[in-house]
């Protein structure tokens, strides 16, 4: 630790005798050991001159994530909407029932939320839930509403105006504050999947209830933001006491943030692979941008994190998206909407029809078969060829005397 103090130290002294107009952001001491400058567009040059750097990275662009506000469905059954959430609900759709009969609920353990902040006055987050609180809190000065019993701690490393996307000098460089206010929601979203307390009713449990949170809020009010507001969240969950002791590190960090191509930078990496390596869990989302295949965003892409992706269930209370449903045999499915762009949209179509089974389009399909298609609709399979060829097949088929 005094190593890097004295480094670092060094650092700052060299720095100001050839850019006493840089401004140091922040010092990270524990995931990485480098510091975060803000300064002139020759200050490149200059610090290649100093004893000691070894690496120069410029920062890097998260884009917001986004909550949807609405959805639809195309045609919903009363069962769909009536779900008991007490006995549907999205934890208990990917298993956390097999870690709740062995005693698993997240008591003890502490979760970084790196994301928009968190709305603490939330009822299922440890607060009133009172609309009326939460509009009067001044977002840049401390609360007694926050830390809570469920949201433990935290801090803004961005602050309200931070936006790097905007040209102003203001909105180009994150102000720390100590009250992670949630203006966007996401965050908030995030958090109560993680261990918000649900009523049962109207509501339903987080998959780790009785999990500590900790707001790390890296988003201003608007806008996108960077690496730099990133890596001093992943710093602070190196050790929440900012004492440089990582016996006080969280023990999982979530990041439902990212860029759309994940191409992974080098400090960021880094600082994610050290996280780790002293023990935290690092897990990043696979992507914020919808159902786009085969692209993995940053930071999901570094070799350390957990990189994961999202999955929808059938139950309407679980789904923000574009949905249909069709029935099998006895059975009504609702489902995720995800269609090609090569025919006229579902919503705008109202198709409606019995469902004529084809196989995967590639292969032969019988002559009994593809007289049937006429009048009907064709379920076809995924893969083998792409949607103009099954779209081809089907008009094949619908031609079938």
């Amino acid at each position: 630790k005094e190593k890097i103090l004295a480094e670092q130290e060094s650092f700052l002294t060299n720095l100001k005798k050839v850019s006493p107009e840089t401004k140091v952001l922040a010092k990270m001491q524990l995931v990485l050991n480098g510091v975060l400058i803000s300064g002139p567009g020759d200050l490149v040059s200059k610090l290649s001159t100093i004893p000691g750097v070894n690496k120069i990275e410029s920062q890097v662009l998260f884009e917001r994530p986004m909550v949807k506000k609405s959805h639809s469905i195309h045609s919903t059954s009363a069962e769909s909407t009536e779900a008991d959430l007490s006995s549907f609900n999205s934890a208990l759709f990917i298993g956390a029932k097999a870690a709740y009969d062995k005693g698993f609920t997240g008591k003890g353990m502490k979760v970084g939320i790196i994301d928009t902040g968190i709305d603490y006055t939330h009822k299922m987050l440890g607060g009133p839930g009172s609309v009326e609180v939460y509009k009067a809190i001044d977002s840049v000065k401390p609360t007694s509403y926050f830390p809570n019993a469920k949201v433990v701690g935290g801090a803004d490393f961005a602050g309200d105006d931070y936006n790097p996307t905007l040209g102003t000098v203001l909105s180009q460089l994150p102000q720390r504050d100590e009250n992670p206010l949630d203006f966007g929601g996401h965050g908030t979203h995030v958090a109560g999947t993680v261990a918000g307390i649900g009523d049962g009713k109207n509501t339903y449990n987080g998959v780790a209830p009785e999990a500590d949170l900790y707001a790390l809020k890296v988003f201003g009010k608007e806008g996108s933001t960077t690496d730099i507001a990133v890596i001093q969240a992943l710093e602070y969950a190196a050790d929440t006491t900012e004492t440089l002791d990582p016996k006080n590190r969280l023990d999982v960090v979530n990041l439902s943030l990212g860029g759309g191509f994940g191409k992974p930078q080098i400090m960021y990496n880094e600082a994610i692979a050290n996280l780790t390596r002293a023990g935290t869990i690092v897990v990043a989302s696979a992507g914020n941008s919808g159902d786009t295949p085969y692209i993995t965003g940053a930071p999901g892409t570094s070799d350390e994190a957990i990189s994961i992706a999202a999955s929808i269930d059938d139950l309407d209370q679980n789904i923000v998206s574009d949905a249909v449903e069709f029935k099998i045999a006895d059975t009504k499915k609702v489902v995720e909407l995800v269609e090609g762009t090569i025919t006229v949209p579902a919503k705008d179509s109202k198709v409606a029809g019995e469902l004529v089974y084809i196989g995967n389009g590639a292969n032969p399909i019988p002559d009994e078969t593809a007289a049937m298609v006429n009048g009907r609709i064709a379920l076809i399979d995924r893969g083998a060829i792409n949607f103009s060829a099954k779209f081809e097949k089907y008009i094949a088929c619908s031609k079938s005397p």
